[in-house]
C-alpha cells in the first residue's frame, strides 16, 4: 500500500481552505448560568447579553452596536450625584470562585464603587436570569446621597448560530405591567421570541427612557415603544443610595429572562424579592461544588476555570422551553456557536460533566439521545437535531456507546441503560455502523475526519479505533435481549486495524490515517481526533513499535504540520496549517508527553484562562476559536486524569510483534 503523494511529499495538505477566522481585540468576561450568559468589557459594562432560543435554532442576543466591536455597551454602570453622572474612571477586575467578575473603581478619593456580575446558580425558573450588585463605600466625612444603576442602550437584536445576523423584527421596549415596574426589552417575533426584564432592588427606584437630544424623562408604566431593528433606545434604571461618613450601601439591578416580557419581568421581580446577596451566595455555593480540589496551584485553577466554563457555556437551557442543548459555546467571540457536534458533546463535554455535576451530565446524554440518535453521525447539527453539515463521522455514531459506558462508570449510575430512548439509540447504531463495514474486511467506512474534512480514503483509521472502543463498551451496556450486530468483533476489528491501517514509509512501518483497502493510504493525523490517543484508550501499549514509530514521524522535521521547533510547539491541522490546534495538547496531556504538554499549556496566553481551537506558535496567543466550551471540558478532563495518572495503562489488545 503506497501514502498518498502531493506537493509536501508523502503528505496531503490542503492550504487557502480554511475561512478567514473572526480576529478580535475583545477581551469581554464571560459570566451567566444555562439560562443567560453576560459578556462584559474592562468597564464593567455588559456588552452583549445572550439566551438560547430552541425555537429560533440559535442564540438571541441583546447588543448596542451591530459588530462584536460596535457600540458602548448594552448596559453601563451608572453613578450620578444630583442628576449628574459622575466619572467613574479606570476599573480593575478580578475574578470571584474562577467565574464571577468583580470590578472596581474610585469615582471620587473619598467615594468607591464595586459592581458584581453574575447568574445564580441552580436548575431553577425562578432565577432564570442574572444580577448587576453595585457596592459604594463613602470615605468622605459627610454624608452622600447618589443615584446608581445602569445606563442601557439597546439597538440591535441578533440571532447567532454559526454567524449573527440582525433579526428582522422590530425591538421592543416597555416600562412593566400593572403587576410590576420596571424596564422590558423584547426581541423577536411577538409570539416566538423573548424578553429582557430589568428590576432594581432598592429605594426610591426610578426608571427612565432616553430621547434624541440625549435627555431623560421617566418611563411611565405601561409606556412602550416599537422601533427597527437597529434603531438605538437609551434607558436608566436606577436606585437611591444614602450614603452616611464611612458608610456602605448596595444596591443591584436583576436582569429576568422569559419568552415574552411579563414573564422575564417576573422572575425579575421574584429575584428582587430573594435578593441579591442570597442570590450570590446560592451561587458561590454551587461554584464550591464544582470545584476540584489539588496540590498543583497554578494546573489547578486552570483545570477549575476551563471546567467551569464547558458547565455553563457548553450547554445550555432553552428560555422557550427549559430544556438542555449542547453548545459549541455560549461566547459570541468564538464563532460558532449554537451549532452541535455528537462526538465534541459526548466525549469531551460528557466526562467533563461527569466531574462537576453528574446529575447534569445524565441529563445531557438523555437529550443527545433523544434529539440526535434517530439520524445520528452528521458532523454538525442545529439544537433542534436538524443537519447543518452532512459529512458522516463514523467517530461521531461511536460516540454514542462510549458515553455511555463512560457515563455509567464515572458515576455508578446503571439506570440510564434502562431508558428507552438510549436502548433504541444503541440499537439503530448498532445496525448503522454494522452496515457501513466493508463486505470482506472487518473495518468501516467513513466520510469526513473528526475535523469535518473530507476523509482522503473511505477507511480512516481513528474511526474504526473508536469503533474497536464501542464494540468493546457494548459488551457492558447491552441490555437488550437479542445481542448486538457487531458483538465479538472487537479482537477481529483490531487484527485488521494493525494488517489493513499501516504502510511502510522509508523502511518504517506507520499507521495511516485512511486507507481504500487496495493501494492508497493517506498519512495524517486529525489533531481532534489523534493517534496520539490510542494508548490512552488501551488500543496499543506505550512502547508499541508501531505507534511509537507513527508518533516519532509526526513529531519530526519530516512531517510539515508538526511546528516542534517554534516558541510554542504544536500540531496543525491540514485545514489551517499555519496554528497548532489546542485540542492536541489537551490529548499529549493524556499520552507520553503530559508534562510537557502541561508546562507549554500554562505559558500559553489563552483569553481569559479559557481553552481555544489554535493558538499561534510563535506568540502563543490564541488564533481562532476562543472560548471553545466544549475542548475547556476536554482540557478540564484531560488535567484531573493526568494529575491522577501515576503510570500508563496497559493495553487491552495483544498482537504479535
Amino acid at each position: 500500500m503506497h501514502p498518498s503523494l502531493a506537493d509536501d511529499g508523502p503528505f496531503r495538505i490542503f492550504r487557502g481552505r480554511r475561512d478567514e477566522p473572526q480576529v478580535t481585540t475583545m477581551t469581554w468576561e464571560i459570566t451567566g448560568n444555562h439560562y443567560v450568559t453576560l459578556c462584559l468589557d474592562d468597564e464593567a459594562a455588559v456588552q452583549r447579553l445572550n439566551v438560547l432560543h430552541a425555537g429560533l435554532g440559535g442564540l438571541l442576543e441583546w447588543s448596542s452596536g451591530a459588530g462584536i466591536e460596535d457600540g458602548p455597551g448594552l448596559l453601563r454602570p451608572v453613578v450620578m450625584r444630583a442628576g449628574v453622572p459622575l466619572a467613574t474612571g479606570s476599573f480593575v477586575h478580578e475574578r470571584i470562585d474562577r467565574w464571577i467578575p468583580q470590578y472596581r473603581a474610585d469615582p471620587f478619593p473619598d467615594l468607591s464603587l464595586r459592581v458584581t456580575a453574575f447568574g445564580p446558580g441552580g436548575y431553577d425558573p425562578i432565577v432564570r436570569g442574572a444580577v448587576l450588585l453595585f457596592e459604594l463605600e463613602n470615605e468622605a466625612n459627610i454624608e452622600q446621597t447618589l443615584q446608581v444603576g445602569v445606563e442601557g442602550r439597546w439597538a440591535w437584536s441578533h440571532l447567532h448560530v454559526r454567524s449573527p445576523r440582525a433579526l428582522l423584527e422590530p425591538n421592543r421596549i416597555g416600562s412593566g405591567n400593572a403587576e410590576q415596574a420596571g424596564i422590558t426589552l423584547e426581541a423577536g417575533p411577538v409570539s416566538s421570541g423573548a424578553a429582557i426584564g430589568l428590576a432594581v432592588e432598592g429605594s426610591e427606584v426610578r426608571y427612565e427612557i432616553g430621547d434624541d437630544t440625549g435627555a431623560y424623562r421617566r418611563f411611565e408604566r405601561g409606556d412602550a415603544l416599537v422601533v427597527d431593528n437597529g434603531t438605538p433606545v437609551t434607558f436608566r434604571a436606577l436606585g437611591t443610595l444614602r450614603l452616611r461618613p464611612g458608610g456602605r450601601a448596595r444596591l443591584a439591578v436583576h436582569i429576568g429572562v422569559a419568552p415574552e416580557r411579563d414573564g422575564a419581568l417576573a422572575t425579575a421581580a421574584r429575584m428582587v424579592q430573594l435578593g441579591a446577596q442570597r442570590l450570590l451566595r446560592n451561587a458561590r455555593l454551587e461554584l464550591a461544588r464544582l470545584a476540584r480540589q489539588s496540590d498543583q496551584v497554578a494546573l489547578s485553577e486552570l483545570l477549575n476555570r476551563n471546567l467551569t466554563f464547558n458547565y455553563y457555556c457548553a450547554v445550555a437551557r432553552g428560555v422557550d422551553d427549559d430544556f438542555i442543548y449542547p453548545l459549541a459555546s455560549r461566547s459570541p467571540l468564538h464563532g460558532d456557536t449554537a451549532v452541535v457536534n455528537e462526538r465534541e458533546a459526548l466525549l469531551w463535554t460528557m466526562p467533563a460533566l461527569c466531574e462537576t455535576d453528574p446529575q447534569l451530565a445524565r441529563e445531557l446524554l438523555l437529550r443527545i439521545f433523544e434529539l440526535y440518535s434517530d439520524r445520528p453521525g452528521f458532523h454538525a447539527r442545529y439544537v433542534d437535531g436538524a443537519v447543518l453539515d452532512p459529512g458522516l463521522s463514523v467517530a461521531n455514531l461511536c460516540a454514542y456507546g462510549i458515553a455511555v459506558d463512560q457515563y455509567v462508570s464515572a458515576t455508578d449510575d446503571a439506570t440510564v441503560l434502562d431508558e428507552p430512548s438510549v436502548q433504541d439509540g444503541l440499537r439503530d447504531i448498532d445496525e448503522l455502523l454494522f452496515s457501513r463495514l466493508h463486505p470482506e474486511v472487518y473495518l468501516a467506512r467513513g466520510e469526513v475526519l473528526p475535523e469535518g474534512q473530507p476523509a482522503d480514503q473511505p477507511y480512516v483509521t481513528w474511526d474504526n479505533v473508536l469503533l474497536w472502543v464501542f464494540i468493546r463498551a457494548l459488551d457492558r451496556i447491552w441490555v437488550l435481549p437479542d445481542p448486538p450486530r457487531l458483538q465479538d468483533g472487537a479482537n477481529e476489528l483490531a487484527s485488521t486495524i494493525w494488517s489493513r491501517c499501516t504502510v511502510e514509509l522509508d523502511g518504517t512501518n506507520v499507521l495511516a490515517c485512511s486507507t481504500d483497502l487496495e493501494r492508497d493510504a493517506a498519512i495524517y493525523d486529525d489533531p481532534v481526533g489523534s493517534l496520539r490517543l490510542l494508548p490512552f484508550l488501551e488500543f496499543c501499549d506505550l512502547d508499541d513499535p508501531v505507534w511509537t514509530d507513527t508518533m516519532g514521524l509526526l513529531r519530526s522535521s519530516r512531517y510539515p504540520l508538526w511546528h516542534g521547533e517554534r516558541a510554542f510547539p504544536g500540531h496543525a491541522s491540514r485545514r489551517d496549517p499555519d496554528h497548532a490546534v489546542f485540542a492536541a495538547l489537551c490529548a499529549d496531556l493524556l499520552a507520553d508527553r503530559g508534562r510537557e504538554a502541561q508546562a507549554l499549556i500554562q505559558r500559553l496566553q489563552l483569553p481569559g484562562g479559557i481553552a481555544c481551537e489554535a493558538y499561534d506558535v510563535d506568540t502563543g496567543e490564541a488564533a481562532y476559536g476562543v472560548h471553545a466550551a466544549p475542548v475547556a471540558g476536554f482540557l478540564g478532563w484531560a488535567l484531573t486524569r493526568a494529575m491522577r495518572i501515576r503510570r500508563p495503562m496497559r493495553s487491552a489488545v495483544r498482537r504479535a510483534s
